[in-house]
Order: structure tokens, then sequence, then C-alpha cells
């Protein structure tokens, strides 16, 4: 499995530093009220769901593919370890430690030999994405758009967040995430990539 693939499903975080390389700064328009009460609703979900960070979350993961003849699963845990750490902790059909700091991506296969270590800054779109990560789970929404047109969907206890990432799309890299919640739970990160694969995380509360 390749980098791209294990960084993705990283997040997944989920999730949400090496800022990517952000495009051109665009002007955003006159907030108008609606936009005002969306930015308050969008910083008081993220603010919630900082202040009770991941812990050891049992997730299952589906990643959908032509590759594949029917969707590949695997389940494991979640963490988050402020101020910015990330752990997917692979059980089940593979062992596998994922942890992402802001200056390296660590894959340990569990199989006794050395983890690969690979430097953030070299990973291109993908270090925009786990910025994008780690703004969530920190509850940094000034961060959150610097990456990404974030589209806040629903009410406190049942929301949806759809992001697109800012600037020109690549050729490889993601079209789009979709982070959905109940209040302060992150409880689904779907991430469409732009060649239409699919990876499809649901978090469980613990």
């Amino acid at each position: 499995m390749n980098p791209l693939h294990k960084l993705l499903a990283a997040a997944t975080l989920a999730l949400f530093a090496l800022l990517l390389p952000v495009a051109q700064a665009q002007v955003r328009p006159t907030p108008t009220p609606a936009d005002t009460a969306d930015d308050e609703r969008l910083r008081r979900i993220l603010l919630a769901v900082a202040a009770q960070p991941l812990n050891a979350a049992p997730f299952l993961e589906r990643r959908i593919s032509p590759l594949y003849a029917s969707p590949l699963e695997l389940r494991g845990t979640l963490s988050f370890k402020p101020p910015g750490t990330i752990e997917k902790r692979t059980t089940s059909p593979i062992r596998e430690v994922l942890t992402i700091t802001a200056e390296t991506l660590t894959i340990d296969p569990g199989t006794g030999t050395p983890p690969t270590v690979m430097k953030m800054d070299t990973q291109g779109q993908l270090s925009g994405y786990v910025l994008g990560l780690r703004a969530i789970l920190t509850g940094d929404d000034k961060l959150l758009r610097q990456v990404f047109d974030a589209r806040l969907s629903g009410n406190f206890d049942a929301w949806k967040l759809q992001l697109t990432p800012r600037g020109p799309q690549p050729r490889r890299g993601i079209r789009q995430i979709l982070v959905s919640g109940a209040g302060a739970q992150l409880r689904q990160i779907d991430t469409t990539e732009l060649n239409g694969d699919q990876i499809e995380m649901a978090i469980s509360a613990r």
C-alpha cells in the first residue's frame, strides 16, 4: 500500500505543522450576518472537539477502489495527543502503527523491522491534509480555512463539515473531505481522491 493511501487513511485522520504551500491568497467578500453565524457555529464545534481529544477511539475504515474486488476493511484505534501528534494503530487485518507529527510521518509495520520515517515537507498536498486534520483536532478554525474551503451544515448535535482544498487541483491528491459528528464527538471522516478512490472511516465513542 503506497504512502499516499496510508497518510490519507490516517486521518482519519480523520483527520486534521508544516503548511502546505497555499495558493495565492484569496480575498474573501465582506461577510454577511449568515456568514458570521456560520463562522461562530464552526468555531463552537471545533472548540468542543478539541476539548475531548481522541484517546484510542475504535475505528472501522473502508477503502473503495477499482483496484479492490470488494471494499478493503481495516480496524484499529485512533488517538490525538496534544499539541499535535496523531496515532493510527491498525490491528486487523494487519498490524501497523502510523504516527504523524508536524515534522514526520512514521510507519511501523510491527514486524520487528525498523520503522519508515518520512519528512512531512516532502509529502506535497498530503501535508495540507494533515494540517487540516490537526486544525480540527486542536479547534483552530483560522488554520483550517487557510488550507480548505469549509462549508458547515446541520446543527451542533448533528453536523457535517465539507472541506475542499484551496488552490489549483494537482493531478493526484484530495478532491474533498467530509467530516461529520455529534457535538464534541467525531463520528465519520470520508475522503474522496481525485482518481475517484474513497476512504470511509467511522469512529466510535470510547
